[in-house]
């Protein structure tokens, strides 16, 4: 009946262990409180008026009686047969991301919290959490050792062409470089791990190297012309040579990694492939464009 019907819903709100329920939270009060599928008593055994037992003591004889009669079986799950203190749940997940299994981790904390008795404690450990862990350290590190590489390498600029505007030139090419290879890691679902967190360390110090030879080598014709196409082209002709030869050579060196069959060694084969062909091109595309448009004046000023 509707009398029934709401006398129900009110039960399973009440006997819930916190207010505020979500749609999720409150039809797992609704299967506890109609017991579907045992979910009442899926639970560490702790109201005595829900078991034949008259204390906590006589619930903690039934409950050792149960487990005695698996104590073959669960040595490798609880540390004592009659009166556990331990035990351990192993949980097999088949898919491999960081972002589930953290939401799997925060699923456990909050059901552990909300429906727990007092005393009890978790403690989550595995490869999975062992990996999340490695995770939550990468990114933060990644973040960290690309702000500081940038920022040494425009001092190095700075000083080398004694100019602070040189230094944000410079780093211009090798942030473009950097957010290409995230983008492509975005795009081909490559995760960000202690592997591939070295393809943009490895884009830095490979394309700092192109943009000081471009840098040095388009100042030296600038100060000999006005002419920004002129100075451009001859820039390419000579010093951009060297730096596309050098960069396909290398490019193709790590080309052969892609074909890999170890998955890690494959994706970072893949991401020096591209950080070369990027860092070399963005020396030669990006700097002239900028050199054009705002023409700085320590490119025409004597060391």
């Amino acid at each position: 009946s509707e009398k029934k019907m709401l006398e129900l819903l009110n039960g399973a709100l009440v006997a819930a262990t916190k207010t505020g329920l979500t749609a999720d939270e409150y039809l797992e009060a609704l299967d506890r409180k109609l017991n579907y599928k045992g979910e009442a008593y899926n639970e560490v055994p702790y109201d005595i008026s829900k078991y034949p037992a008259e204390s906590k003591k006589d619930l903690k004889n039934l409950v050792s009686q149960y487990l005695l009669l698996y104590s073959g079986s669960l040595d490798d799950f609880i540390d004592d047969s009659l009166e556990p203190q331990k035990a351990r749940m192993i949980i097999q997940v088949d898919i491999p991301d960081n972002h589930y299994m953290e939401k799997i981790e925060n699923y456990i904390k909050n059901y552990a919290k909300n429906y727990f008795p007092k005393g009890y404690t978790i403690k989550l450990a595995g490869t999975a959490d062992m990996n999340l862990a490695v995770n939550k350290l990468v990114v933060p590190s990644q973040l960290n050792s690309v702000l500081s590489s940038l920022l040494i390498v425009l001092i190095i600029i700075a000083i080398s062409f004694k100019s602070v505007k040189a230094g944000f030139y410079g780093i211009a090419t090798l942030i473009t470089s950097i957010l290409i290879n995230y983008g492509i890691m975005g795009f081909l679902g490559i995760k960000l791990d202690v592997g591939t967190s070295m393809a943009a360390s490895i884009a830095i110090g490979i394309g700092v190297d192109y943009t000081i030879h471009f840098m040095e080598t388009y100042k030296r014709f600038r100060q000999e012309s006005s002419d920004v196409d002129w100075v451009t082209q001859n820039t390419i002709i000579t010093t951009g040579k060297a730096i596309i030869f050098n960069a396909l050579s290398v490019a193709f060196g790590f080309a052969v990694l892609m074909f890999s069959t170890f998955i890690p060694i494959a994706n970072f084969g893949l991401l020096i492939f591209v950080t070369m062909l990027t860092s070399s091109l963005s020396a030669m595309l990006i700097l002239p464009a900028l050199f054009k448009v705002f023409r700085p004046q320590f490119l025409v000023k004597n060391k």
